[in-house]
């Protein structure tokens, strides 16, 4: 990877990176009107984070261009007004607002150090010193700065930890972990996207403090994982059943729920192939045999709470069968359910594209009659017309969807008193 760099003197820079900016979706343009904003109270800014990991590895992982100014918020709040620019001031408090330029969000924090720390919530004071304010970070390759020209500041040496996959905590780790516990979680997941595998040092300190998990927010742990659930490449790196072994006692202890890793790597691998990764549909997986699962439901949204709880246990692929299924289930709920019995060898492979294909053309039926219709026909309005209608649908949906709505007619007259 080292083709991606070339370096300036002691510096690094990006290799052009004007068109690397575009290849990998950060809005440059934007964030040199903010420059501009800056350099009127003569600060400078920077970007970090996964945009810039993004930009040394040459992908597009769709990571949010984070910066970082080196003034202070009323300095900042002063000159982004000054310019009419919209800013949102959340997590003001903290030295965080987003910004908002031609419709795009960005984070934009003071440069900062911490003083001090629970776990959760930090207590930080402003700083201009940019080796101050990567050492508050968690790991060397989220402490790389990059200017709007490309030149790289990078005090912890993390682009060559980012190029050699080696995921290193800043300092101390028992400090960095009890800074916030999150960063646990944050070490599996940028091990999954850039290292071979885990590294068991660390992950033996890391699990003795799993128990403070639980002092997290629940969509904290959720986003995190989510994260490490989307990675397109997760089949490749489970292919090692250590990562398997560790990545099952992470959510477990996260979500407080029992996990089916059996053939996980499998699963993904088919949504890999069939270019279908679907982040709740590998949660689906996971929980697929999951007793408790209720517990851990409620505290999601009613669309996902829906979808995970969705159970089709027996069904037929045929264009008639799959007629009735998509009549009264979503597209998801049945792809879900052919995909996991695919991976468990309860389904052919072909059988399932066939199907796949099938559900993607479906377009859904309209039964044809209302309770006016049945109004009409001499019907009394009660709940006589919600039986006859559902009497008549069930014979609708029986002849394959077929009849029109003179033939449902016919047939729900026969029930007129």
């Amino acid at each position: 990877m080292a083709n991606k760099l070339f370096l300036v003197t002691s510096m690094k820079k990006i290799k052009n990176f004007s068109s690397t900016c575009k290849k990998v979706q950060i809005p440059l343009k934007e964030i040199k009107i903010i420059e501009k904003c800056v350099r009127s109270k003569s600060g400078k800014v920077y970007i970090v984070g996964g945009a810039v990991r993004d930009l040394i590895l040459n992908n597009n992982n769709n990571f949010q261009a984070d910066l970082v100014v080196d003034i202070e918020m009323p300095d900042l709040l002063i000159c982004l007004k000054k310019n009419n620019i919209k800013y949102i001031p959340l997590g003001i408090k903290f030295g965080s607002i987003i910004v908002i330029i031609n419709s795009i969000r960005i984070d934009v924090t003071t440069m900062r150090s911490d003083v001090s720390s629970d776990g959760r919530w930090a207590k930080v004071e402003f700083t201009k010193n940019i080796k101050l304010d990567s050492e508050r970070r968690d790991f060397s390759f989220n402490s790389i700065y990059c200017d709007t020209n490309g030149y790289l500041y990078d005090p912890n040496d993390g682009v060559n930890d980012l190029i050699s996959g080696y995921v290193r905590f800043i300092g101390d780790i028992n400090k960095r972990v009890n800074e916030d516990f999150l960063r646990i979680i944050r070490f599996y997941r940028f091990s999954i996207y850039y290292a071979d595998s885990f590294n068991n040092k660390i992950i033996k300190i890391l699990v003795k403090y799993h128990k403070n998990l639980k002092s997290l927010s629940f969509e904290r742990k959720f986003d995190e994982i989510r994260k490490i659930l989307n990675y397109e490449n997760l089949h490749q790196k489970l292919v090692k059943k250590s990562v398997v072994n560790d990545l099952k006692k992470l959510f477990e202890k996260s979500f407080d729920i029992k996990l089916n890793f059996n053939n996980f790597d499998k699963f993904c691998e088919l949504e890999h192939k069939l270019d279908c990764i679907d982040f709740e549909r590998r949660l689906k997986y996971l929980m697929r045999n999951s007793k408790n699962i209720s517990k851990f439901s409620g505290k999601i949204n009613k669309k996902l709470r829906k979808r995970l709880l969705s159970r089709i246990k027996k069904f037929n692929l045929d264009q008639k069968s799959l007629n009735k299924l998509l009549y009264k289930n979503d597209k998801s709920f049945i792809e879900d359910n052919i995909l996991i019995q695919c991976a468990e060898k309860k389904i052919p492979y072909d059988q399932l594209v066939k199907a796949k294909l099938l559900i993607k053309n479906h377009k859904r039926k309209k039964f044809p009659l209302r309770g006016d219709d049945l109004v009409k026909l001499g019907f009394d309005r009660s709940k006589v017309i919600g039986n006859v209608l559902k009497n008549t649908e069930r014979w609708w949906i029986k002849n394959n969807f077929s009849k029109n709505k003179r033939s449902c007619l016919d047939f729900a007259i026969k029930y007129l008193p």
